[in-house]
């Protein structure tokens, strides 16, 4: 049996990789520092065998994967692509990504896409910025947007409107352990975010639909809910798809997924981000659910070095649904998480719904402010991307945490 290993993984999906791994003939080993962060997804994963590690150590997980004799890996983060990337220059590996420093360098990236046409506006780094006093990117027409340059999960992203603001906002990283070299100051793009789903080969890039976002309340930046696919085979799609390709070929991305983040303003569309992975949450299997391609199975073959156009067709087959949507569900008070209510009664909803929690009741939440504050998802499906919105929102508000809702029949 040929074995791969998957260098940590998102929080959803473990089921679709076991179903993909098991016709395809291939034992999947998910390596982890944080195994309890799995318990949920290895329940209905039962194929996938889980190994406890230092996952930011390359020695510790080189000596696993050549203990064993593995010499295939799926790097589907953010947070744990260099320590792949160094794993296959050292052990050989195929289709892993190469340029990841540079690729999450939000900076870099959105400067190389600026002297290519493909973004409106440029970035500058936070040291850039404190030179110049934050007198930057014509801040007194638009506002600006401060973040950590290598930042995920809506963390350590901050609003400006003066250059003294923009100063003071570094200054606010800085404190917080971003030092300014790691800032990057950008435009900040207004408008409706999406994310362009992709799939690149060695040939082209497969336009796997949009989602969308919609984001919390100002200053937070936290997702709070996302549908898929929007306006599937309309021109402004297409649009995407002319636009995204040129976004992934500028900036090097090899074979894999691609989650790009973009703003649709008034003047066309303008990069928030490029992640080489899958969508995060439940993105992967919104993709599976509403267009029928397994990218779970395109994954595993793109570690074993196959060529993904080659089986781009066999992996895909009729879509289940027309749109898949999920709400996230953030918890109202710091403090350990305690148990949640509400599940019993999603069955008696239209749209399937789902729930899909991420934190046991003994979590601790010590910040509201980000996505880290998630303690689940609810996933709902629909003829088409605005209904299973509509099914995933009328389900999720019965989700709660025990702690905040007191009913007369709990004494």
């Amino acid at each position: 049996m040929t074995h791969v290993a998957m260098l940590e993984a998102l929080n959803h999906g473990l089921r679709f990789f076991d179903a993909a791994a098991a016709r395809l003939g291939v034992q999947l080993h998910l390596l982890t520092f944080d195994q309890p962060y799995y318990a949920q997804e290895l329940r209905a994963a039962p194929g996938i065998l889980c190994h406890s590690m230092d996952t930011s150590s390359v020695d510790d997980v080189a000596g696993f994967l050549v203990e064993h004799g593995i010499t295939a890996l799926i790097s589907n983060t953010d947070r744990w692509a260099p320590t792949a990337e160094a794993l296959a220059e050292r052990l050989g590996l195929p289709a892993v990504q190469r340029n990841t420093g540079e690729l999450l360098d939000k900076t870099s990236t959105r400067q190389r896409l600026h002297e290519a046409g493909l973004a409106q506006s440029r970035a500058v780094a936070g040291t850039e910025a404190l030179t110049l006093g934050g007198e930057i990117l014509d801040i007194a027409d638009r506002p600006v947007i401060v973040k950590d340059s290598r930042g995920s999960g809506s963390k350590d992203v901050l609003f400006a409107t003066t250059p003294q603001g923009v100063v003071r906002r570094i200054k606010e990283l800085e404190s917080r352990g971003v030092p300014p070299s790691r800032c990057t100051v950008e435009t900040y793009a207004t408008g409706p975010m999406f994310s362009a789903e992709t799939w690149t080969t060695d040939e082209r890039t497969h336009l796997l639909g949009v989602s969308s976002r919609t984001i919390s309340p100002m200053p937070n930046w936290k997702e709070m809910d996302s549908t898929y696919p929007i306006r599937p085979g309309s021109g402004w799609e297409r649009d995407v798809h002319v636009w995204v390709s040129g976004v992934l070929e500028a900036v090097g991305r090899g074979p894999g997924p691609s989650h790009v983040e973009f703003i649709d303003t008034a003047y066309g569309f303008e990069l928030v981000e490029v992640n080489p992975r899958l969508g995060g949450g439940l993105g992967g299997a919104g993709i599976v659910e509403a267009t029928g391609v397994d990218v779970y199975a395109l994954l595993i073959h793109n570690a074993l070095g196959n060529s993904t156009e080659k089986v781009f067709t066999q992996e895909s087959r009729a879509p289940a649904v027309g749109g898949y949507a999920q709400v996230d569900k953030y918890a109202s008070r710091t403090g350990p998480l305690g148990s949640i209510l509400g599940e019993d009664i999603l069955a008696g909803f239209p749209g399937r719904p789902q729930w899909h929690p991420v934190r046991l009741p003994d979590y601790v939440v010590s910040d509201l402010t980000h996505q880290g504050a998630a303690f689940g998802t609810v996933s709902a499906v629909g003829d088409n991307a605005e209904t299973a919105l509509l099914h995933a929102h009328a389900a999720a508000r019965h989700i709660v945490p025990a702690n905040d809702w007191m009913t007369d029949d709990r004494g």
